[in-house]
């Protein structure tokens, strides 16, 4: 290639053009971003959506309360928790397993992937 021969390329002005138009593109997917962060994270709009889902995390939390003051009373001789403390242990552990399970699925849409949201 001789030195008089230029380079035909883009222009700079085509250049400029294709970065306003993926700013623009960014800016959306940003924007789009922060909707969904702010939605998942607002336990109010999440109260809304599933009432369902915070009765029982309310109703878990109850029962780990109860079965932590029933762990607390002294019960003389008897060691160890007892099996009212044991069983209300269990099903707020579940309640709270099951709670957590639904919201993730509320929040977090099923066809999601992480090797399909890759950027």
């Amino acid at each position: 290639m001789d030195k008089d021969e230029a380079f035909v390329g883009p222009t700079p002005a085509k250049l400029a053009h294709d970065v306003a138009q993926l700013r623009g593109n960014l800016d959306g997917i940003v924007d789009e971003l922060e909707h969904r962060r702010r939605a998942a994270l607002d336990w109010r709009y999440q109260l809304q959506k599933n009432p369902v889902a915070f009765a029982i995390a309310g109703g878990a939390v109850a029962l780990l309360i109860v079965a932590a003051i029933f762990n607390r009373v002294p019960r003389g001789h008897v060691r160890g928790p007892s099996l009212a403390g044991r069983l209300l242990a269990s099903l707020g552990s579940t309640a709270i397993g099951i709670a957590g399970r639904l919201i993730a699925a509320r929040v977090v849409p099923a066809q999601w992937s992480p090797s399909t949201k890759r950027i």
